[in-house]
């Protein structure tokens, strides 16, 4: 039996584990039962696919928009032609470009529509682009909320005119032509902030409009039959994508490598200059020299700790190392030092609990072993003290935590078999906690925001829900092969606690899981409880 929330610096690692909530990827769907199958992450797909699985009626009628062209008369006089300003629906016809390129994954055609340095290498621009959906930087509903509610202006008013004028120095461009949203929801703030050249917009920052959902989700513009399911508020961005496939773009790395000199010599040039730091950095990484990526990025963190690029870079390389099983629970601080280096600052916690912290991640050990990483930005007391957990008994095969993470109000703990580790794994066991999650809707509609986020990852995954209850919900899924990314499925568990939602989650890499294994682990799911903490 699990006891002790995992990600509590007071879990005993000998002990047995106790569950979170919250994974991503595959399924188990019997061959013999319905597959539902979406071809794209649209939400009245995914609104059919739930309701057809659990035997409710769903009368989706397939919507076709039809483009029509208007005859346009000839003009016996020669118009003189409008000169193009900068609107608010221009700069979104800027952002509905960028999306529509983005999906289809033409980053270098995408990379035209930002403001970027003259010589960036625009080998070096697929790197720069190719997360930007997965982090929700931007998406399609996001667009649509600025269009319908975003106040458009000057940036020198939406942003104010001192966080404007540090945005547009950045970027190396007049703030006076620059223009922007800074939308704020009930839940997110999404910013857009662009340099007008006289005849289009050059985005300049992108942050969280991808995290953008419409106050009342019953207002958007939807066609809906009265039986349909009410589509739910979007519950905060669950981190699915890290243990899923991402395809990567194609990189040329002889011309990337042939690119060093030059971007070194940029750097060195000016040992200030954050964003030529950044590019090096990126570049380094790109090619494999992880160690000395860190080491570029991590002097940039230092000249200027509020630079987007060095903290975007340094979080994809914590995670390039946690992958790497770097980060695994029980390893020795001098491996992390032996890639670290030493740390900014130690803490001393007490009990045997010691904090090593580098930029803005805090790396605990006790008793002198690796016991978690935390992204410290935005961490908080609650992030410590959960009002529940799951708690389960596994199937005694001696499963061990190998990794527990704190970030973006999502705490997490992966467990692998003896011998198996993140780097290296055919079997997994996941548990997440979401914070502040559970108020955004049933439980039911919790779930659905969870498989739409898996589907526009993977929009051939198939799902299907096997038990319903008023406070939780098992999900079975199953993920295709993908390159670099074996075929996997998924059984999930969802809980609604008081505040926040728990998710435990077992993965398996197999074409098909046995008819054993399928009952042996729903019996499982099945037989897991939310206990409540406190006394």
């Amino acid at each position: 039996m699990i006891s002790g929330e995992i990600h509590d610096a007071r879990y005993r690692s000998n002990g047995p584990s106790r569950v979170g909530l919250l994974e991503n990827q595959p399924a188990f769907v019997e061959r013999k039962t319905m597959s539902i199958r979406v071809q794209r992450p649209l939400f009245p797909a995914l609104v059919f696919a739930l309701a057809g699985a659990l035997g409710m009626q769903a009368n989706l009628a397939p919507t076709c928009w039809a483009q029509q062209a208007a005859d346009t008369p000839e003009s016996t006089t020669e118009a003189e032609p409008t000169k193009a300003q900068p609107t608010k629906s221009a700069l979104i016809d800027t952002l509905n470009d960028v999306f529509r390129l983005l999906e289809k994954e033409d980053y270098l055609a995408a990379s035209e529509y930002f403001s970027l340095p003259p010589d960036f290498p625009p080998e070096l621009r697929p790197g720069m682009l190719s997360d930007i959906i997965r982090l929700n930087e931007i998406s399609q509903s996001g667009i649509d909320v600025l269009n319908q509610d975003a106040t458009f202006g000057p940036a020198t008013e939406t942003f104010g005119s001192q966080r404007a004028k540090v945005h547009a120095e950045r970027a190396q461009v007049d703030v006076n032509q620059c223009y922007g949203f800074y939308h704020t929801t009930d839940r997110e703030t999404g910013e857009v902030m662009a340099f007008w050249d006289g005849d289009g917009f050059k985005l300049t920052r992108l942050d969280d409009v991808g995290k953008l959902a419409p106050s009342d989700a019953a207002d958007s513009v939807a066609m809906k039959s009265e039986a349909e399911v009410r589509k739910p508020k979007a519950i905060p961005h669950l981190e699915l994508m890290g243990h899923q496939p991402i395809v990567q773009p194609v990189v040329d790395i002889a011309a990337i490598a042939q690119s060093l000199p030059q971007l070194e010599s940029a750097a060195n040039a000016n040992p200030l200059d954050v964003a030529a730091r950044a590019n090096y950095a990126m570049a380094l990484y790109q090619i494999g020299n992880y160690p000395l990526a860190w080491t570029q990025l991590r002097v940039a963190g230092k000249i200027d700790p509020n630079h987007s690029g060095a903290a975007q870079g340094m979080t994809v390389l914590f995670k390039k190392f946690e992958s790497l099983s770097v980060f695994t629970v029980g390893m020795p601080p001098e491996t992390v030092i032996g890639l670290l280096g030493d740390p900014d600052q130690v803490i001393e916690l007490g009990e045997s609990r010691q904090r090593r912290v580098y930029a803005f991640y805090g790396i605990d050990f006790q008793e002198g072993r690796l016991h978690e990483v935390i992204d410290l930005r935005g961490a908080t007391e609650a992030m410590f003290q959960p009002k529940e957990i799951v708690t389960v008994d596994l199937d005694g095969r001696g499963w061990r935590c190998g990794s527990r993470n704190k970030a973006n109000r999502q705490i997490t703990a992966l467990y692998y078999l003896p011998g198996e580790m993140i780097s290296n794994w055919t079997e997994q066991v996941e548990v997440q906690r979401i914070m502040d999650a559970a108020g955004m809707g049933t439980m039911m509609e919790i779930a659905e925001s969870m498989i739409a986020q898996v589907l526009a990852a993977n929009p051939n995954m198939k799902y299907q829900i096997l038990d319903t209850q008023d406070d939780s919900v098992i999900v079975a899924l199953e993920l295709p092969e993908l390159p670099d990314f074996a075929k996997r499925h998924q059984l999930i568990r969802l809980f609604q606690g008081q505040q926040d939602v728990h998710r435990l989650a077992y993965t398996l890499k197999v074409d098909q899981p046995t008819q054993e294994t399928q009952m042996k682990w729903l019996a499982i799911m099945k037989s897991a409880n939310l206990e409540s903490t406190q006394k």
